[in-house]
């Protein structure tokens, strides 16, 4: 099979790895694979095996809708014809849609996230309008497949998982020997709707209630904002997969408080590495997350309930032992190799 994947970017993004993996998974089975994406949005911090294809339009320039527009029109011209074309997002998936209607390849689109809640506007109404086009979908988690199905020719979900061999419990000494309290470990975002202001809020609130623990603060944009707390704060920049699989080991609490997730990946990460997570209810997380049982869930935007369920985790190790061990078990039913084994699988279906 051909397959293309046009992509707005190729840069760190957990979307971006999910894709690289089947790509790269793809053409391991013998099938050609091409991603296309701005020149100078190529920047993959994730390896692109050799047998995948990269073909490099010409350079968006800043992102104003006049760029867009230019970049969609450069992204329908650069698709060759495929048996399939994988889009991941909406400003991709219009070029995609016009191509499989000029015959150039069956549309499919994966589906990671639900993206007319990034937005507002007309920017909401254009994202959310690809949902009602009669595509075959691939959809992360049972959450998104509701959301997005009820136009759709088909939808199949896929979920992903920790990519195999990389993160799995991995205690480093060097990390933890100055550690006196349990160690919080956070993923700082910018965006609205990962709640990192009510996360912020949480641990102001367990400070003051004389909570003893360490934050580890882990950002790949701008710096975490400083969050007034008289507990040790340590910052992590961007770091890669072998690193990143450490601080999750050493972590004793992983915490995420998005308002929704299509999936949620790190938190699955942190539970393949062994580590006790309080996450809210943010949608997709609920595709693997169980309260009480691999996990402490709380309602999303609720800093009150979100600190009381860190608290309880501090001073329960008994707890995190019972979360860890079950969270262990959950990840080992999720990875990124079973969902690009499932990819194919639906691709042939499809094809047949």
């Amino acid at each position: 099979m051909r397959i293309v994947f046009p992509l707005l970017s190729i840069r760190h993004h957990g979307g971006v790895r999910v894709i690289i993996h089947i790509a790269n998974y793809l053409a391991s089975r013998g099938h050609t694979v091409t991603l296309i994406t701005p020149a100078d949005r190529f920047a993959p911090l994730y390896e692109i095996d050799r047998r995948v294809g990269v073909y490099l339009t010409r350079p968006v320039g800043n992102l104003s809708y006049v760029s867009h527009l230019l970049n969609i029109s450069r992204l329908y011209f650069s698709m060759d014809h495929s048996d399939f074309i994988v889009p991941n997002f909406f400003p991709t998936f219009y070029p995609a849609f016009l191509a499989s209607r000029r015959g150039k390849g069956h549309l499919v689109y994966l589906v990671q996230d639900y993206e007319p809640f990034f937005y507002g506007g007309l920017t909401r109404i254009v994202s959310e309008l690809t949902y009602k086009f009669r595509a075959d979908v691939v959809a992360v988690s049972h959450w998104l497949a509701r959301r997005i199905g009820k136009h759709a020719r088909r939808v199949k979900v896929i979920p992903p998982g920790p990519q195999d061999g990389v993160f799995y419990p991995d205690e480093v000494p060097e990390l933890i020997k100055d550690a006196e309290y349990p160690v919080i470990l956070y993923m700082w975002r910018y965006e609205k709707r990962k709640g990192s202001a009510v996360f912020a809020e949480a641990v102001r609130l367990l400070s003051r209630k004389g909570r003893h623990f360490e934050l580890w603060l882990v950002f790949s944009g701008k710096k975490p904002i400083r969050i007034d707390i008289d507990r040790p704060v340590k910052l992590f920049g961007p770091v890669r997969d072998d690193r990143l699989r450490q601080l999750y080991s050493c972590a004793d609490i992983f915490v995420n408080a998005s308002y929704y997730e299509g999936f949620g990946l790190p938190p699955l990460e942190a539970m393949a590495c062994g580590t006790p997570a309080v996450l809210t209810r943010s949608g997709g997380v609920e595709e693997y997350a169980v309260d009480g049982l691999n996990s402490l869930l709380v309602p999303s935007g609720d800093p009150h309930k979100l600190a009381d369920a860190i608290g309880k985790l501090i001073f329960n190790e008994r707890l995190r032992r019972k979360l860890a061990a079950n969270a262990l078990e959950t990840a080992e039913r999720f990875s990124l190799n079973k969902m690009a084994r499932e990819v194919e699988e639906f691709l042939i279906e499809l094809a047949g």
